[in-house]
């Protein structure tokens, strides 16, 4: 591990004329089991796993509709294929401010600074937190040397002012670049965490 990079919210969204929030949401999935669908980016990708674990902590059954793409997916929403999409919160803004999706929820454990009005799922659905991050790793057999010094070149990014940091927060993203101890902290903590969510949903690979 080097260091996490950036951290980002997925972010869950209905058509205009679907469920007003998100409790809306989880009653007609709660009324319908198996009949309110939702995208994902493909059997075990994040989409799919955050949704599994949705219904995991809210009591609900989803039907899950596996795309091989988030683009796919907010096409097959706006064309009212699907009830809801689970994806990137940069992919889903110009169609959230154009007013042709609504979103209901993000996945972090706080709000998204660019929809502050949205709430995080944990808000509602307790113990709720699937965080989308990108990670830097080397080989193995790389000297720590090499891992400091690129974690020292690396750093000064992260400043809240680097032009880095404005272009990601400007889609949503965190700039984080944390070292290589929160990386390998977070990849034990999820990895075991992830192996549950599968097992208990009983997702196998394709």
């Amino acid at each position: 591990p080097v260091t996490i990079v950036t951290e980002a919210p997925l972010v869950y969204c209905v058509r205009a004329n679907g469920p007003a929030d998100l409790p809306a949401f989880l009653a007609r999935a709660k009324e319908a089991p198996g009949r309110v669908s939702v995208g994902s980016s493909g059997i075990g990708s994040a989409t799919h796993l955050a949704s599994a674990l949705l219904m995991q902590k809210a009591g609900i059954e989803l039907l899950h509709v596996p795309y091989r793409g988030a683009g796919l997916i907010m096409t097959a929403l706006l064309a009212g294929e699907i009830d809801c999409f689970v994806g990137d919160l940069s992919l889903a803004l110009e169609h959230i401010r154009a007013g042709t999706i609504r979103p209901i929820g993000v996945t972090t454990a706080t709000r998204a600074p660019l929809l502050p009005n949205t709430p995080a799922i944990g808000e509602v659905v307790t113990g709720y937190a699937v965080p989308f991050w990108f990670g830097l790793f080397a080989a193995k057999q790389t000297a720590p040397e090499a891992i400091r010094r690129m974690n020292a070149e690396l750093r000064p990014l992260a400043a809240p002012d680097s032009d880095l940091s404005k272009r990601m927060a400007e889609r949503g993203s965190l700039l984080v670049l944390s070292g290589p101890d929160p990386l390998a902290s977070r990849l034990r903590s999820e990895v075991a965490q992830w192996r549950e969510v599968v097992r208990a949903a009983g997702i196998t690979p394709e």
